[in-house]
């Protein structure tokens, strides 16, 4: 009964968040943003959107919200928040 709860409870608690990453130069590049991303304990499912050049758009599943995501990936210091662009959420590729 318990398990059932915790199933029915968690699709209010996970929020999808377009996120955008620019200066993704090369496949390697991509190859290595995607593994970080499967590494912040804020994602849950990452979704490969589109491909324009050197920016790639995700849909992000997250465990929280938008302001945890933030402070999670800020700590890295492997993404740089674009403050120009305010949606989606833009960073860039360190």
């Amino acid at each position: 009964r318990l398990l059932q709860q915790a199933q029915l409870m968690a699709p209010a608690s996970s929020a999808v968040q377009a996120f955008q990453v620019s200066n993704v130069r090369d496949f390697a590049s991509f190859k290595q943003l995607q593994a970080y991303l499967k590494t912040v304990a804020v994602i849950r499912r990452v979704e490969l959107v589109s491909v324009n050049k050197d920016v790639i758009l995700f849909n992000l599943t997250l465990e929280g919200d938008t302001e945890l995501l933030k402070t999670s990936l800020a700590a890295s210091g492997k993404l740089q928040l674009d403050t120009g662009v305010s949606s989606p959420l833009s960073y860039r590729w360190q």
